[in-house]
């Protein structure tokens, strides 16, 4: 669920915006994806695109810290998270905080509750199809 509500949302928002460079990157992704066989290949490629970052290891091993999702959610919507609260630390705490952030800013952005996954889905590798 949040992986298409994401996608969409993801969507709108490129193509909404006024420069060329959003544009061509929405119309990429929406090329690449196409032929993807997988929602996780495909989440991989949108984050890889908006960022600009290639994927390091496997998706959990990636999105784990959840600095990530911080960062993708400021390339959606620039500025919701602020860059001095997103932790690089290994620490556990830290990383489960970038994840409520991310989280947070899901639901400020219009996803509902039940559409998100929980911390430890994700933290914890328990869930990765709800991630």
């Amino acid at each position: 669920k949040l992986t298409r509500r994401m996608e969409r949302l993801i969507k709108k928002h490129i193509a909404g915006r006024q420069r060329g460079d959003y544009y061509n990157t929405s119309q990429h992704l929406i090329e690449l994806t196409e032929g993807r066989n997988t929602s996780e290949a495909k989440v991989r490629l949108w984050i890889e695109t908006l960022l600009g970052q290639e994927c390091v290891g496997t998706t959990h091993q990636w999105l784990r810290s959840g600095a990530v999702l911080c960062r993708l959610i400021n390339a959606v919507n620039p500025g919701l998270i602020e860059p001095s609260t997103v932790s690089e630390s290994a620490e556990p705490m830290r990383q489960r905080s970038n994840i409520k952030q991310f989280l947070d800013c899901c639901g400020e952005m219009g996803l509902h509750e039940g559409d998100r996954f929980l911390i430890d889905d994700l933290y914890s590798n328990r869930d990765m199809k709800q991630v």
